[in-house]
């Protein structure tokens, strides 16, 4: 009876054992991953090229007594590099990313033409150059976890200097202006976040700084004469840059 009792003991111990070997193991809850945010305040820093539009010089030159003279003097486009920095703020609702950003560059893009005349004494030459420029700009995009995809255009400010030199045998002028002019920009880019707080960017814009006139009257012997020309000038280009940003 005893020997019963023992071997019965044993095969519920032993098959309780296989039982507890065959429960399944606990498994880790998986923990998915969370989304990069663009929502916040950032800063940055960037650098590129700009290259310009090619537009004909035509220079009227008045004459009281008979009108005007028109003629074409070359052309302008404005190319060179460019750097500074910019700020913003990205707010993101779902996979749409809206935001304000403003930047301000440095650098130089000009341009020059000129014409000698067959006549002896007599040539024109004409000198563009934009030292900074800035833009204010809301951005809209859609991203794809850590990149962003974005349309952007606003405001444009810029400052234009446009230098002439004037001669005809005696009768000399020297137009030029040099003043801030705004008008807009429009692009697009991409962004690329490397972790919470950096990231870098690929960015197009065209900018657009409207028309400049200049004007001047034409000096025979030191005295002004009745004779004047006139020229009208665009000033307008495309840039490529690469910038870099922190977000707070």
């Amino acid at each position: 009876m005893k020997l019963r009792i023992s071997i019965a003991a044993f095969l519920l111990a032993t098959a309780g054992a296989s039982a507890a070997d065959l429960a399944p193991a606990a498994v880790e809850p998986v923990v998915p991953a969370t989304a990069y945010d663009w929502t916040g305040f950032y800063a940055g820093i960037n650098a590129g090229y700009a290259f310009g539009s090619s537009h004909d010089v035509t220079m009227s030159e008045l004459f009281p007594a008979t009108g005007p003279l028109v003629d074409g003097y070359g052309s302008l486009s404005p190319k060179g590099g460019f750097g500074g920095v910019q700020a913003g703020y990205n707010r993101q609702a779902g996979n749409f990313v809206l935001g304000l950003e403003g930047d301000i560059q440095g650098g130089g893009i000009s341009d020059k033409a000129g014409r000698i005349g067959t006549a002896t004494g007599y040539f024109l030459s004409t000198k563009s150059q934009v030292n900074w420029f800035g833009t204010v700009r809301p951005r809209i995009g859609y991203a794809f976890d850590n990149i962003l995809i974005y349309a952007t255009g606003g405001l444009a400010v810029g400052g234009v200097k446009y230098t002439q030199n004037y001669a005809n045998g005696d009768f000399l002028a020297h137009p030029r202006t040099s003043k801030t002019r705004v008008g807009f920009a429009v692009g697009g880019g991409a962004e690329y976040a490397f972790n919470e707080h950096w990231t870098a960017k690929l960015e197009y814009q065209y900018i657009d700084l409207g028309r400049s006139k200049i004007s001047a009257t034409e000096i025979n012997g030191g005295e002004p004469t009745d004779y004047s020309i006139h020229t009208r000038l665009r000033t307008d280009f495309h840039t490529v840059r690469l910038g870099a940003n922190y977000k707070f």
